[in-house]
């Protein structure tokens, strides 16, 4: 449902509202108002997508090891991940999965205003940032990038393809994605 807030009633503490669609106008506390005047009401949980149609992933970063490390899977004919790249990187199938399905359910602490920069962790060596593509068969691929930590330590930065081009930054907590983050063993077996 949509509602739209209109000016004060002749009680200041209250303020005209009206549903979308509908002809009756009715008055509200103003509080209720101001509490959704200045949140951000923005769907956090933007990685919304199914596991099971995740066909092929790429990941690329930790420069920050000496090396940067590009680890590409795909699933086989029996839907079970395996490494093409390398070929002979000993790929645990089920950590893979985890990580898929934690992303799938992610939700994201805060929107960022503003373009992806070194600030957040993005610059031109893979040192601190993770990229990661998901591939969903004919659909359109999601892109993400988890980036530097937040002043507070306790949030990665992030970008994705799946947020507006000109808004794509967002904030995720760290814990989950500590191990990934610090290194590719995270999905060795």
């Amino acid at each position: 449902r949509v509602y739209l807030f209109g000016k004060e009633t002749s009680d200041p503490t209250y303020v005209y509202a009206q549903q979308v669609g509908k002809a009756a106008v009715f008055t509200v506390p103003k509080l209720i108002y101001d509490r959704f005047a200045n949140a951000d009401l923005r769907d956090r949980a933007i990685f919304r997508f199914d596991p099971t149609t995740i066909t092929a992933i790429e990941i690329k970063g930790w420069e920050k090891l000496g090396f940067p490390f590009d680890l590409h899977a795909e699933k086989n004919k029996e839907g079970v991940w395996v490494a093409t790249k390398p070929e002979k990187f000993s790929l645990d199938p089920a950590k893979l999965s985890a990580f898929i399905s934690l992303l799938s359910k992610t939700r994201v602490k805060a929107f960022v205003a503003g373009m992806p920069g070194p600030e957040h962790g993005f610059g031109d060596k893979e040192k601190e940032y993770l990229h990661i593509l998901l591939k969903r068969g004919s659909e359109p691929p999601i892109a993400i990038q988890l980036g530097g930590l937040t002043s507070d330590g306790q949030s990665y930065y992030g970008w994705t393809s799946l947020l507006p081009p000109a808004a794509p930054l967002f904030t995720v907590d760290t814990a989950p994605f500590k191990p990934y983050k610090e290194s590719y063993g995270a999905f060795a077996r």
